[in-house]
């Protein structure tokens, strides 16, 4: 008698990775139509871009502003440990309007669906996160997150959930409907001294439960290996591991009923110089994701 093939384990509510403080949590992937998910760790990137609406690589669109000197490129510039895999360099010109940015060519994200049919739920579980790395904050505007797609993109989208900086003092997360700001919650200023500085990585990003709390996400290290202890001998493999704090980073949370834009989204990164000034800004990966 042939053997029979092995039967699965099931985990049908997913299987996290990751620390029940990390950003990814509540993230049970295995499914692979569980979530619609877009991520990307930027290795693919490989043909440089400075024309408006040009596709870096299949699954991009970048945009330039016209005739100001900004680009969008692959850079390894910063190989290497925190910057494991590859790495995108937005460049910009030195007027405040020129913006780069890259999205996916369509919207394929929205926030929330009507109640699936038979759950008491108003939404699906949404997560968005990207590291990126700022070579000068205090002149450097960004956003990222889930924004309206644009032909000709703009720092403060009309649609979307997203996180925003103009300055090394301001950093807010934003839900947006037609140009109406439907709620904003700033990032305070004691987390931003803490992480938010010039060229250095910072993971940030939110994630919105199925009731509509959404989190804003802000720290460094929030992706990655990390240890559950600190080590304090030599090379952190000979002394005993010490009780220590949850990996360094913030989480705030909205609560209550609002109504998100309805429009289709898709994933963004979009940098703007300020106080006529070039900005540049290193961005490492990006993922989106959302329950079926």
């Amino acid at each position: 008698m042939a053997s029979p093939s092995q039967v699965p384990a099931r985990f049908p509510s997913g299987v996290s990775t990751d620390n029940t403080w990390g950003p990814l949590a509540m993230f049970g992937q295995p499914n692979p139509f569980m979530y619609h998910t877009v991520c990307d760790d930027f290795d693919g990137a490989s043909t440089a871009a400075g024309v408006a609406g040009q596709a870096s690589d299949e699954l991009w669109t970048v945009y330039t502003t016209a005739a100001s000197g900004g680009t969008v490129v692959p850079s390894n510039a910063l190989t290497g440990g925190n910057g494991e895999g590859g790495q995108w360099l937005f460049t910009t010109g030195v007027a405040s309007t020129n913006i780069e940015s890259i999205e996916l060519a369509k919207g394929s994200f929205i926030l929330p669906p009507a109640a699936s049919t038979g759950l008491a739920f108003a939404s699906k579980k949404l997560f968005f996160m990207t590291r990126i790395n700022v070579t000068t904050i205090a002149t450097t505007s960004w956003t990222v997150g889930l924004v309206n797609p644009s032909a000709t993109p703009i720092l403060q989208p009309t649609d979307g959930l997203y996180l925003s900086s103009t300055n090394a003092t301001n950093m807010a997360l934003y839900a947006y409907s037609g140009s109406t700001q439907t709620w904003k919650v700033a990032i305070p200023a004691a987390v931003l001294s803490a992480y938010y500085a010039n060229a250095t990585w910072i993971d940030v990003g939110f994630y919105m439960d199925r009731l509509q709390n959404v989190y804003a996400m802000v720290g460094f290290p929030l992706f990655g290996w990390q240890p559950a202890s600190a080590w304090s001998g030599t090379n952190n493999v000979n002394a005993a591991p010490v009780p220590k704090a949850a990996i360094a980073s913030y989480q705030v949370q909205v609560s209550g009923a609002w109504t998100p834009t309805t429009a289709l989204l898709t994933p963004a990164i979009i940098v703007a110089a300020g106080s006529a000034a070039a900005a540049t800004l290193y961005a490492d990966f990006i993922l989106a994701s959302k329950e079926r």
